[in-house]
């Protein structure tokens, strides 16, 4: 484990880290392979692999930590004021196995934390994968270890490979993936990074199960080539899927709104606002 990174990273600011990603990611696959999101909300690179590995780089934390500590007897790291594993591992994650040589598809977003507004600008942006060679996406960015996460996809042979690296099956409930894999057709999973106590200042990190995963995600890149065709997204007719219950978004996060959200009329202006966001105004009625 590169114990410098790591606390390098999870240092920055979220700004300061998009800028240092572009960088890396502009001198390891060229600018020409580069795809910016105009305002920073998002940003992927066109590999050789046909894996596209995900994660987010915004915490739920205000500022980065300053004092960061770590436990090399036990492969614990934490910090007072909130360390931000999630997702500065998953960034970890596919930063190592970039410094070892492969060269997958990389999307990093923005916004996960806040009703994944980076994801929802991209798939508004490109509603299709820019990367037409893709057979599946990879997000970095689960809790605890070997967990394995589909939400409303329900392709069992993607599902069988995976797990058969030593994950297992547990249920979620939205992040990036759930947004995109829908639109774009390609099946994904949401892999354990390990992190524990997410979004609380409380949080720590085991990185020795990181280092797990990490493995287990080196050698998926080596074997996707055994399989001509992508993965295909399969919906869950059991599931819920963010298709379903998210039609629109709050006008003011991003977030996205389920039937139940608040109509304001401002200065002859509609607004669809979230509970957090209609807070700023006074007897607003619930929409159903």
């Amino acid at each position: 484990m590169n114990i410098t990174l790591m606390k390098n990273l999870a240092s920055m600011t979220e700004q300061k880290l998009f800028n240092y990603l572009r960088k890396y990611l502009f001198g390891k696959y060229g600018k020409s392979k580069i795809i910016t999101d105009p305002e920073d909300e998002w940003m992927i690179a066109i590999g050789d692999i046909p894996i596209m590995l995900c994660a987010h780089l915004d915490t739920v934390f205000d500022q980065p930590p300053i004092n960061i500590f770590v436990d090399k007897e036990v492969e614990v790291m934490w910090a007072p004021a909130g360390l931000g594993a999630d997702d500065r591992a998953g960034v970890y994650a596919i930063l190592s196995l970039l410094m070892d040589g492969f060269k997958p598809s990389i999307l990093f977003t923005t916004g996960e934390e806040m009703g994944c507004q980076g994801a929802i600008k991209l798939i508004d942006s490109m509603p299709d994968c820019p990367d037409i060679n893709i057979k599946c996406l990879i997000q970095l960015d689960r809790r605890n270890n070997g967990e394995s996460v589909y939400y409303a996809c329900q392709n069992k042979t993607f599902e069988n490979w995976i797990n058969k690296y030593g994950f297992y099956t547990q249920q979620g409930t939205f992040t990036d993936i759930s947004v995109i894999c829908p639109y774009w057709g390609i099946a994904g999973v949401n892999l354990s990074v390990g992190y524990y106590n997410e979004h609380t200042k409380q949080e720590f990190l085991r990185y020795n199960e990181l280092e797990q995963t990490i493995e287990k995600v080196r050698q998926m890149l080596i074997d996707i080539n055994d399989f001509k065709d992508p993965f295909i997204y399969i919906k869950n007719s059991n599931a819920i899927s963010w298709l379903d219950k998210a039609f629109i978004s709050c006008d003011f996060c991003g977030s996205p709104l389920n039937k139940k959200y608040y109509i304001v009329q401002d200065g002859g202006f509609s607004y669809n606002l979230c509970p957090d966001c209609v807070k700023f105004y006074d007897n607003v009625p619930l929409n159903n």
